[in-house]
């Protein structure tokens, strides 16, 4: 498929439209040289990273692995979720409303 675009800019009448419609200037991108490659990731490693239990982290790793990479998977931990510790544990103040019970912050 030809770059209409791209050939448009070229010369002077075709930049001119290019302009005046306000789009941006065309830039020529960097085209594999054959066509379709049927492992375009073989012989390379993929790090996929994600939060610990995401759920798209199976269908992003054997995606990598049907391209031809060999996948590394890096979960990240959970953050830790707030203290429900009584009310005599200090804290400090935030900006959300706090819970009548205790310290913690009220999630509301």
């Amino acid at each position: 498929m030809s770059d209409v675009l791209i050939k448009m800019s070229r010369n002077r009448a075709g930049a001119a439209l290019i302009k005046a419609l306000g789009l941006p200037n065309p830039v020529e991108l960097a085209r594999a040289e054959g066509g379709y490659v049927a492992l375009p990731f073989a012989g390379k490693t993929v790090l996929l990273a994600g939060a610990a239990g995401g759920y798209a982290a199976e269908a992003l790793s054997a995606a990598a692995g049907a391209a031809g990479a060999t996948p590394l998977r890096q979960a990240r931990p959970t953050p830790p979720r707030a203290s429900t510790s009584c009310c005599s544990t200090p804290q400090a103040a935030p900006r959300r409303p706090r819970c009548a019970r205790c310290t913690t912050p009220s999630i509301r």
